[in-house]
């Protein structure tokens, strides 16, 4: 299933809620089944979709690996963020290359 942009924010806005108003988490990186559950449903209710518990998990999955991969960009000190572009740059010395 291909997600939109505006139900992958949805789904994440939710999970950060349910991260800080929701119940207590024994990890916070990692949501529980009831923050999946609330977001999922949110998603549902928001897109008029019918959402699978397995397909958010797999979305979050995705969202884990795309997070690990813009931050091991980010800690390459060749690399920067830009939060007025919204972009990632690189270096002079990069570019050149």
């Amino acid at each position: 299933m291909e997600w939109t942009k505006q139900q992958g924010n949805a789904f994440i806005n939710m999970l950060a809620w349910q991260g800080d108003r929701g119940p207590k988490q024994t990890n916070p990186n990692r949501p529980n089944r009831y923050s999946l559950e609330f977001a999922s449903k949110a998603v549902d209710h928001w897109s008029g979709k019918i959402i699978s518990l397995e397909i958010c998990i797999n979305k979050l999955h995705t969202l884990y690996r795309r997070y690990d991969t813009f931050k091991r960009i980010l800690d390459d000190l060749t690399f920067s963020w830009n939060p007025r572009t919204n972009r990632v740059s690189a270096n002079n010395d990069v570019r050149k290359r």
